[in-house]
C-alpha cells in the first residue's frame, strides 16, 4: 500500500515595518527618495522541521498507518475471494456447456444472468471498501494536520518565533534552525494512543 502520504500547511508570520523619511523645509535639505511598497526587517527568528521524519516518528502517525494497512490488507483479501468465487461460477458455466448440460438457451441465459449478477455485486461490494478507505484516510489526514497544528501554536507560545515552515526537497536552511526533534518529542509526549475497542 502506499504510504498515507499527508502535506501540512505552515503559515508564516512576517513582521513589516514602514520607513518614513522627514523632509525639513527649513534647512533646504531634500529628503530621500522613498520606494514604492512596504519595506521590512529582516529577521532569523524563524524555524523549520522536516515533515517527513514528523510523519515516520510521530506514534500516532504510526497508529493511523497500522490502521490503513490492515484496511488495504482486508480489501485484497476480500477482492482475492470475489474473484476465486467468480471464477468458479465461470467455470461451472462453462464445464456445463461443453458437457451439454444446458437442455435449452433459457437455463444458459439464467445462469449467466446469475453471473452477471454476482458480478455486479462484487463490483458495488469493493468500490464501497474502498470508499470508506478513502473517508478514513481523509479523516486521518485531517487529524494529523489538526494535532500538528495545535501543538504548534502551543510550542510557539513560549518560543514566539516569527515563523515555523516546512522544509521542502530543494529548500536550504541554516541546520541549527531545525526544530524537527523537538516538534516529534512533544507531540509523543502529548499523544496518548486509543484504547482498544473491546467487543
Amino acid at each position: 500500500m502506499k504510504k498515507f502520504t499527508i502535506a501540512v500547511l505552515s503559515a508564516a508570520l512576517v513582521l513589516v515595518s514602514c520607513s518614513n523619511s522627514n523632509n525639513d523645509s527649513q534647512q533646504g535639505e531634500v529628503s530621500q527618495p522613498v520606494a514604492s511598497g512596504d519595506s521590512f526587517e529582516p529577521t532569523t527568528n524563524i524555524r523549520y522541521y522536516n515533515l517527513d521524519s514528523i510523519m515516520s516518528q510521530y506514534n500516532l502517525c504510526k497508529d493511523l498507518n497500522e490502521v490503513m494497512m490492515a484496511k488495504q490488507n482486508n480489501i485484497e483479501a476480500e477482492q482475492r475471494a470475489k474473484t476465486a468465487e467468480l471464477q468458479s461460477k465461470q467455470q461451472s458455466i462453462e464445464s456445463k456447456a461443453r458437457n451439454n448440460g444446458y437442455l435449452t438457451e433459457q437455463s444458459y441465459n439464467a445462469d449467466m444472468q446469475k453471473f452477471q449478477s454476482m458480478y455486479d455485486q462484487a463490483q458495488r461490494y469493493i468500490a464501497n471498501l474502498q470508499q470508506e478507505a478513502a473517508v478514513e484516510s481523509a479523516n486521518q489526514q485531517k487529524q494529523f494536520i489538526d494535532s500538528v497544528n495545535n501543538f504548534l501554536v502551543q510550542y510557539n507560545s513560549t518560543r514566539h518565533y516569527d515563523a515555523i515552515l516546512v522544509k521542502s526537497v530543494g529548500d536550504y536552511f541554516n541546520p541549527a534552525l531545525d526544530i524537527t526533534e523537538e516538534i516529534v518529542a512533544g507531540l509523543n509526549a502529548r499523544y496518548k494512543k486509543p484504547e482498544a475497542k473491546t467487543e
